[in-house]
């Protein structure tokens, strides 16, 4: 099935990797709250980012996520070219 959307959030496949990486050493994972009072982002935004439901994301959020998750923003979302979803 082809998608709507043009780019789309990874955030959810991001953090149930890094949950699986933190019970394997023996840590309890991350919550969205867990994520939010880190970051200082909303719970809401990291939700909607979770849900591919925004509409748009602020450079400063991105940052954030890819501070918190040690990561690059290749890692937080999908790009299917324009060719793709016709």
């Amino acid at each position: 099935m082809l998608t709507q959307f043009m780019v789309q959030s990874r955030l959810k496949l991001v953090i149930a990797e890094y949950n699986l990486r933190l019970m394997r050493k023996g840590d309890k994972p991350v919550s969205i709250r867990d994520i939010a009072d880190a970051t200082g982002l909303a719970p809401s935004t990291i939700t909607g980012l979770t849900a591919n439901r925004s509409k748009g994301v602020t450079f400063d959020t991105v940052s954030a996520l890819c501070d918190f998750f040690q990561v690059d923003p290749g890692s937080l979302f999908l790009h299917t070219p324009k060719s793709s979803r016709e």
